[in-house]
């Protein structure tokens, strides 16, 4: 998958770095309405959550190699192409036209394949991206001899904008159309993202940065039965500190609410920069329905044309996987 050049000491596909505010007392006072905000959506989920969800799961999988491998808590760090999964609102930071795409074995020989383009316009940015997960399963008869051959797929297209309404807050919405096919049947569904962001730089330089997303609500899908939409409501939160004029470290972490029956989720996730252009990174995801535990994963900056990202990803005892992602950027706006 491609993933946008991000140093950790200048990002070149923002718009820019943030202001060194002091934290004064309207700062703390600002601090107030992320916390009011996730309140308001938490209770929301909370209320309209009930049986477990299985309609769309293939949107649960992670896109980037560089969000999966530190847990996928990666909502407070998007602003690049790879926003328009992770949170819309990040697409308003997009400074360089991206595009990404990524190819990983599954279970059971299943293949997902991801693409996605982000543009920037003005205070505003917006992309587009296509995902499909895909097999092609062999009809046998009761002596096990092979017969007919037939294609098991979902697929989603996706377009979404993000808006920077001030110097730290941003929002944003994306809008999915889905498709699930067996043999000779298919169904077809939406769901949409919302997404909010709020940075701050304190007096030591350190970032902070605060996200909340609503993701995949919408009715359900299914063949037969519709099922439930597998939507989540997410916070989370990252820290990147200032070290000898440079942001070596980032740490993140969120909790994410799904259904009834998944329960709160959480997410951790660490990176660490060296040399400027080699990241490093681990991340971790607990959750009481989803068996992906423990992932890892490294990147390398293209010089100032992108990045490749690697992610290795455990997703249950006895199976594991390998996600690589491609990011490329134009020179200019």
């Amino acid at each position: 998958m491609l993933d946008v050049v991000k140093g950790n000491e200048k990002r070149v596909t923002s718009r820019g770095s943030l202001p060194n505010l002091p934290v004064t007392p309207a700062c703390r006072q600002a601090w107030r309405y992320p916390l009011l905000v996730t309140f308001v959506l938490w209770a929301t989920i909370a209320v309209a959550s009930g049986e477990k969800s299985s309609g769309a799961d293939f949107l649960r999988i992670d896109p980037g190699a560089h969000a999966a491998s530190m847990g996928g808590s990666f909502s407070a760090l998007a602003e690049d192409v790879q926003a328009l999964y992770y949170n819309p609102a990040g697409l308003a930071l997009v400074g360089h036209t991206q595009f990404t795409a990524s190819h990983m074995e599954w279970l059971a020989g299943m293949q997902s394949e991801y693409a996605a383009m982000a543009f920037p316009a003005g205070s505003m940015g917006w992309g587009v991206s296509m995902s499909y997960l895909h097999s092609e399963e062999t009809e046998r008869d009761a002596l096990g001899r092979a017969g007919a051959t037939f294609g098991v797929g979902d697929g989603a297209l996706t377009g979404g904008l993000g808006v920077r309404l001030t110097e730290h807050h941003h929002v944003g919405m994306s809008v999915k159309f889905l498709q699930r096919h067996l043999y000779h049947r298919s169904a077809n569904g939406f769901a949409a993202d919302l997404g909010y962001q709020y940075r701050i730089q304190d007096g030591t330089g350190a970032f902070w940065k605060f996200a909340f997303t609503l993701k995949n609500a919408g009715p359900g899908i299914g063949f037969a039965i519709k099922e439930k939409m597998p939507t989540e409501l997410e916070g989370s939160a990252a820290w990147q500190p200032m070290v000898w004029y440079r942001r070596p470290l980032t740490l993140t972490v969120a909790l994410n609410q799904g259904s009834a029956q998944d329960g709160i989720g959480g997410r951790i996730g660490i990176e660490g920069t060296i040399l400027s252009r080699f990241h490093l990174r681990a991340g971790y995801f607990g959750s009481r329905q989803r068996s992906e535990k423990l992932r890892v994963g490294f990147g390398v900056d293209l010089f100032d044309l992108g990045r490749i990202d690697f992610a290795a990803i455990r997703i249950d005892r006895f199976n594991s996987s390998l996600l690589m992602s491609l990011t490329l950027q134009t020179a200019g706006k």
